[in-house]
């Protein structure tokens, strides 16, 4: 995928890892350099956190209606 320069980890290693990952610790390590930007703009790693959000979000919809 990257070169892992940075951190001497694959790109599937980093991925794993930052599956484990809040969305602003995962945008702190797209800081570090290229390679752990490539993986960390990864669609799939940020869908993963949006559905995370989505209950969340719904139920502060819900008390903001009065519903």
């Amino acid at each position: 995928m990257t070169d892992p320069a940075a951190s001497g980890l694959d790109a599937a290693s980093l991925f794993r890892l930052f599956t484990y990952l809040q969305g602003q610790d995962l945008g702190r390590c797209s800081c570090v350099c290229r390679a752990w930007r490539c993986v960390a703009a990864s669609e799939v790693l940020w869908q993963q956190l949006t559905r995370q959000l989505q209950p969340e979000q719904l139920l502060r919809e819900d008390i903001l209606e009065g519903d």
